[in-house]
């Protein structure tokens, strides 16, 4: 798969039905009752049961997170990111905390500028590279004007403070509540240094796992501490979605 035949690809899949607003189907989701989450009844193997509209949860053929194993290795376009401060406003909405972001932060793919609206994490490590497994990950969530989803994913493994993530895991706010504090962070700073990064079709990784997402996964993981991932193992507990099936998808890696 060459460059041209790669965005050719792109274009297919951010285009027709792909695209969409997908926002109304996050806020949705965050507004339904129905308690969902990752144990007992409400655990990911019985979303697809909780309410029709989950139903892809069980019968979608493009769900995520999976085992980046065995990925064909290509000349993929370089991410571009553009990211400005943004003062910290912290969500802690039951399942994760999400960390929503100023106005005016971009990331260029595929020659088209996604915005970055959100970032939040998940306890353990969602995604697997070749069925190695990590402590945490962090999502930064960007869309473009067709409403085309983005997400960027780095993994997170034990190791020494990530200080980028220090004022954020000092303040995180219990269930339901918000948290704006003087503070700003840059984004760019839970970014690792090695650019090389896997890409595939998928899904959001919680209700209603819509199928609308392209996925920009780093290889190389930053480090985050044993006391930081106490701090939000204490007010998340887990909630990662296991790994789904990979079914005719290709995960292709960059150079």
């Amino acid at each position: 798969m060459n460059r041209r035949i790669f965005f050719k690809y792109l274009a297919a899949i951010t285009s027709g039905s792909f695209v969409f607003s997908w926002q109304s189907v996050i806020e949705a989701s965050e507004k339904n009752h129905l308690q969902w989450g990752y144990i007992g009844k409400a655990a990911p193997e019985n979303w697809a049961n909780l309410d029709s509209k989950y139903a892809v949860c069980g019968s979608g053929l493009t769900q995520s997170p999976i085992n980046l194993k065995s990925p064909i290795t290509e000349d993929l376009p370089s991410i571009s990111f553009n990211y400005q401060e943004s003062a910290l406003h912290i969500v802690n909405n039951g399942r994760s905390i999400q960390v929503n972001y100023a106005p005016g932060s971009t990331i260029l793919f595929g020659g088209t500028t996604y915005e970055l609206q959100q970032f939040h994490f998940h306890h353990p490590c969602e995604h697997k590279i070749d069925s190695q497994e990590f402590d945490m990950e962090v999502h930064l969530v960007h869309y473009n004007k067709s409403g085309s989803l983005v997400v960027v994913a780095v993994l997170m493994e034990l190791g020494k403070e990530n200080l980028a993530l220090t004022p954020i895991f000092k303040e995180l706010p219990q269930l339901g509540r918000k948290k704006n504090l003087s503070l700003t962070i840059n984004a760019k700073n839970l970014l690792p240094t090695k650019n090389n990064y896997y890409y595939y079709k998928g899904s959001l990784t919680t209700p209603p796992s819509s199928e609308i997402v392209n996925w920009l996964i780093f290889e190389q993981p930053i480090k985050i501490s044993a006391q930081q991932i106490e701090q939000f193992a204490k007010i998340i507990g887990n909630n990662a979605r296991p790994i789904q099936a990979l079914n005719n998808r290709l995960v292709l890696k960059s150079l």
